[in-house]
């Protein structure tokens, strides 16, 4: 029997006791019936109750067990200490979740509208890691919003932090420096970043003094091999899932065009992470049969 409803433990055993109670009272009842169509009736209850009860009794110790490993989980030492994941508090705090204004009207007057309102041009994100554990970062909201003086602080500030969970993420996950979507074809022959001082240094070769640094999350992705994925009705022969990854972007800021606010520039590189840095295997599944090997799990084809 498939339970939707995620009971409690309290909630099944009272249940349980309940149907037990029910059952001993069918039982009594059985006992002092002589009809045959009553006693037919009432012993297809006791059959359905008794059954029930022993899928509550397999689900009770799922339940057990699941709850027993999440626990666990949540007992153990995590992987970024909670200090280091979490954010440090905007001055501007209360206006942080005012949205930036819309398409509708031009760059300029955006800006003037988040000064004169003070709009911070920043937003708290949540970026997961694992199914226990997150961490906090600050981020751009959107490419059109200026920076607020307090905004510039906070990231200059919270820069360090963001430098200790990149080293532990390095030392943990795949990383790879990538300055264009190039890389994804030689992904194996590109440089391990295992730490954040060999990240300095590859930043110190491009000649970028970074003030600021961003984590970002992608989950899983699944899409289209085909170039012509966006032609309507067009066949799709081939699909890639591309892994989940955490980017590390570096940013410095300089005095926006509107002679108020700042805006961000980017490294001409950034850092991607991933659990694997092989993300698009060339072998489909027609290839495979051909040459009697099973397609590698990320990659499947229609063909």
């Amino acid at each position: 029997m498939d339970y939707s409803i995620n009971f409690s433990s309290k909630a099944i055993k009272f249940i349980l006791e309940a149907m037990e109670f029910r059952l001993q009272k069918y039982k009594e009842q059985l006992s002092e019936l002589t009809d045959e169509d009553e006693i037919s009736d009432m012993g297809n209850d006791c059959y359905f109750l008794e059954a029930i009860a022993e899928d509550l009794k397999k689900y009770q110790l799922v339940n057990r067990s699941q709850h027993l490993e999440l626990y666990k989980l949540s007992k153990q030492q995590p992987f970024i200490d909670k200090e280091l994941a979490s954010a440090p508090t905007h001055s501007l705090e209360d206006k942080v979740r005012f949205p930036i204004p819309n398409y509708n009207i031009s760059k300029d007057k955006v800006a003037k509208i988040q000064v004169e309102n003070q709009i911070p041009g920043i937003e708290k994100k949540l970026i997961p890691l694992g199914c226990m554990e997150s961490f906090e970062v600050w981020l751009p909201k959107i490419d059109r919003a200026i920076l607020l003086d307090e905004d510039i602080k906070l990231l200059k500030n919270d820069c360090a932090r963001i430098e200790k969970i990149c080293d532990r993420l390095f030392s943990l996950l795949d990383c790879i420096c990538s300055d264009s979507y190039k890389w994804r074809e030689n992904v194996d022959e590109l440089e391990k970043i295992t730490s954040w001082e060999i990240a300095q240094k590859k930043l110190l070769e491009c000649g970028f003094k970074y003030q600021a640094i961003a984590i970002d999350y992608e989950p899983t992705q699944i899409s289209p091999r085909s170039n012509n994925f966006l032609v309507s009705n067009s066949d799709v022969e081939s699909w890639d899932a591309i892994p989940e990854k955490w980017i590390v972007t570096l940013y410095n800021f300089e005095q926006s065009e509107f002679g108020f606010g700042y805006k961000l520039n980017s490294a001409p590189i950034c850092f991607e992470m991933q659990i694997s840095r092989k993300l698009h295997p060339e072998v489909n599944r027609s290839e495979a049969e051909m040459e009697k090997i099973s397609p590698p799990c990320s990659s499947a084809s229609l063909t």
